[in-house]
């Protein structure tokens, strides 16, 4: 039942894989190889194998319908996932390990457009017409205006309106629709001194009154409304 590279692997002549037992002499190996315990392991070791083999098998077979395409309901083709029931499958798809891989998915893609586009860019005449020109920036003004390919507010952008849900429900997003309200609230009263990120509402915010300096919007709420600032 077992193949001999299986057998090799598995059977030693000083430690047997399937029993876990180190044998040092000959006389050790002899009495173990032809013992009970040592066939009744065996004969479970290939079952479970067997078990494992089928589940796996029958696992490949319920990812795809009758037409050959993947159902979404019960596999994740990209985070390599089975599931139970369509409830299980929503709920991954809204999770953190789906949008990671989204994420990535999306890096991937847009590194290699980039390369590409700088690869067509080069074998392109210098000059272009200045109606090309003109309806490239019509285009690209479009896709910053479609909240479903970009978000202004996080200067994130999305190859299709899945990836762009992942990011509205997003703590990334949420964070910075928070951060946008505080600085909304606040007015004039931050002061950013400099800032060495993109990431929204965060630099060098300063109390002059209590002469600090803040590294995030929320801290600079934070001080602003405390005992000692109010003092």
């Amino acid at each position: 039942i077992l193949d001999e590279a299986t057998r090799k692997d598995l059977f030693t002549d000083t430690f047997c894989k399937v029993c876990g037992a180190v044998l040092q002499f000959e006389s050790q190996r002899m009495s173990h190889y032809e013992g009970k315990k040592h066939a009744q392991k065996v004969r479970l070791y290939i079952q479970m194998r067997g078990e494992k083999e089928e589940k796996q098998e029958h696992g490949k077979q319920e990812r795809v319908d009758g037409s050959g395409v993947v159902d979404k309901n019960k596999y994740c083709n990209l985070c390599n996932m089975i599931f139970t029931s369509p409830v299980v499958a929503l709920s991954h798809y809204l999770g953190k390990i789906h949008a990671k891989k989204l994420k990535q998915l999306s890096g991937d893609q847009v590194h290699m457009s980039t390369q590409r586009m700088q690869s067509i860019s080069a074998e392109k005449p210098l000059l272009t017409s200045k109606a090309e020109e003109s309806s490239s920036s019509s285009n690209t003004s479009l896709e910053l205006n479609d909240p479903d390919k970009y978000c202004k507010l996080c200067c994130a952008p999305f190859n299709n309106p899945l990836m762009a849900h992942q990011h509205y429900v997003g703590k990334k997003h949420r964070r910075n629709e928070a951060r946008k309200k505080m600085m909304e609230e606040l007015g004039d009263k931050a002061v950013l001194a400099e800032s060495n990120t993109n990431a929204f509402g965060v630099g060098h915010y300063i109390c002059p009154i209590c002469n600090i300096t803040l590294t995030s919007i929320e801290m600079y709420q934070s001080h602003m409304q405390g005992n000692k600032h109010q003092t």
